[in-house]
Order: C-alpha cells, then structure tokens, then sequence
C-alpha cells in the first residue's frame, strides 16, 4: 500500500482492513511530498495501526523501528510485532548503524550473499538456522526475502515449502531485472526504481556481474526524481559511487543532476563518462560502442522510460 501523504494508507486499510502487514524500509523516496524522515515514518506506520486494531502481526525491518513514532508504536504493543534485520556484533555500538533494535524472539539475518546467479540468504528464528536461495539480485532484496519468510511462517507455511517457493521466485519486471542478451550482453533492467538505497544495490550487481564475466561494467542513467532538497547531496554520492564502480556512465539529461556528474569527476578515475540530452541519442550511441561482455545498468524512474525501455 502505498502513500502519497499522510492518511493514504489509512484510507486504504478502510477498504481493506488488513490482518498481516510488511514495512519493509523507511527511506528518501518520494522526500519531496513528506519532506522529513518522521512524516514518512508516520504515514508508513498507519499500516501499522490498521494491523494492530484488527489483532494482527506487523512484520518491520528493524532499521524502520530507529524513529521515535516507530519506537513507540512497538512498545506499546510489542506481542503484535516481529522484527527483522542484523544482529549487533560488538557490545558497544558506537553508532546508529552499529545498533540493532531486535529482541531475542525477533528474526535475525546473519547473512545475505549476492551472486551471479541471484542470492543467498542465511537466517536464524526461534533457534533455527535456514538458508534460502532466489534467482532475484540486489542484496535488499535479501532483507525483503528475510520478512517475506518471517510472514509465511507467521500464517503456518512450511520452511521446506517455503524454500522451494523462492528457488522458481520471478524476476521483477523493470526491477534489477536481469536479462542476458543473444549477442553475449547482459542488460539490468532497473528502470522503474525510485530511491538511492535501490540505485546502491543496483550497482552492486553491476559490479559482480561485469567482474564475473570480466567485462565493462556500463551505467545510464537520468538520476532520481522527488528527491526534494536532498536532490543534490543524494546525486553528489551516487555520482562518486558510480566512478567507483562503473567503466562508462551514460547520464542522460545531465543539466538535471549537474552534482552526480561533479562528484563522478571528483574521483578522478580516469573512467569514461558520456552525456546525451535524450535516451534516443545514448541508445545510438550503445549499439555503435556496447561489446559482447559488457553489462549494461538502466538505472532510472523517470516516466518517458516507463513507456520505452532501451532497446540495447
């Protein structure tokens, strides 16, 4: 369910009151609306508070419970919440991301390993140890596969069931979509992603897919939109990871995003970087440039890709 402001979710749990509900991540995505951290906290909790008056679970990641709404939601009423997320490994968090907010009755994920055949997901729950595996890529994926798991055993699936489930999981259309080529190519299709945490992940698997194969790992991109005033930080930082990362980035409409590509230039590596005003003039240019071996990344959310993906 998903919400354009304060109240959406509320309305749409009136016209279907939910018994289980997922809150899988508290992020930038759609900052322009909320314009703080706390109002989307809000408007995602009311899932929450929909669950919790019908007597139902509430299945959170445990990084969605470090705000004081959250926080508060919970303890009131804890017997109606499992978390998920990383157990603490030092007893003396020196930082919020060192702090876990799991109890010892919640899930934990030991680990989530990205390879080039999709992931695989290692947990412990209720002093059992599992390891599942999905042909999906992007490791937060991994963490959503950990409060999928979590809800159906909630609802009374088996784990064996469970486990076969994933193994034939589809891949999401235009979500780190992963699609090999007939010329030898393999393009990631993650065109409908709207925030940086999944631009992150993205380029994760861009990485392990190029390395695996030994090929140019190659990015296109627009950037994110309705990033509000953390638009030029969020580009600044991607642009910097994607110089890290990527052998050619292709940024498209780049007077959008002028701090990506500064912060691309800021790290100096030498790597190629290409500019086109339209996604016609960059496709041009892939098919006279792309290689067999290389991996493309169409990293974008913008809506004139929604009607056409590239046809590289």
């Amino acid at each position: 369910m998903g919400a354009y402001g304060p109240g959406s979710i509320t309305s749409l749990c009136k016209l279907t009151p939910p018994d289980f509900g997922i809150i899988a991540s508290i992020g930038h995505a759609h900052y322009e609306r909320f314009k703080t951290l706390d109002a989307v906290v809000s408007a995602k909790f009311e899932l929450a508070e929909s669950v919790i008056e019908n007597s139902g679970t509430v299945i959170v990641h445990e990084k969605t419970l470090k705000f004081k709404h959250s926080q508060s939601m919970r303890h009131k009423h804890m017997n109606n919440f499992i978390a998920c997320g990383e157990p603490v490994h030092t007893q003396d968090p020196k930082s919020a991301q060192e702090y876990s907010y799991l109890t010892p009755d919640d899930l934990n994920i030991i680990s989530v390993e990205q390879t080039p055949m999709g992931l695989c997901v290692h947990l412990e729950w209720k002093d059992e140890k599992y390891t599942l595996r999905a042909p999906l890529y992007g490791v937060h994926h991994g963490h959503n596969i950990a409060l999928a798991f979590a809800c159906a055993m909630t609802l009374g699936m088996d784990a064996k069931d469970i486990k076969t489930a994933l193994a034939s999981t589809p891949q999401i259309t235009h979500r780190l979509e992963v699609k090999r080529q007939v010329d030898g190519s393999i393009i990631i299709d993650d065109a409908f992603n709207s925030n940086p945490p999944g631009f992150r992940a993205a380029m994760h698997v861009l990485k392990i897919l190029a390395d695996d194969r030994d090929g140019r790992a190659v990015l296109v991109t627009p950037g994110i939109v309705e990033l509000g005033n953390k638009h030029d930080e969020v580009h600044r930082t991607l642009g910097m990871l994607a110089a890290e990362v990527c052998d050619i980035v292709i940024v498209v409409s780049p007077s959008r995003i002028p701090t990506f590509i500064e912060g691309f230039k800021s790290m100096d590596s030498g790597k190629t970087l290409q500019q086109f005003e339209t996604f016609s003039a960059a496709e041009k240019w892939l098919l006279k440039n792309k290689r067999a071996s290389d991996v493309i990344l169409l990293e974008n959310d913008l809506p004139d890709l929604y009607e056409r993906v590239l046809r590289i």
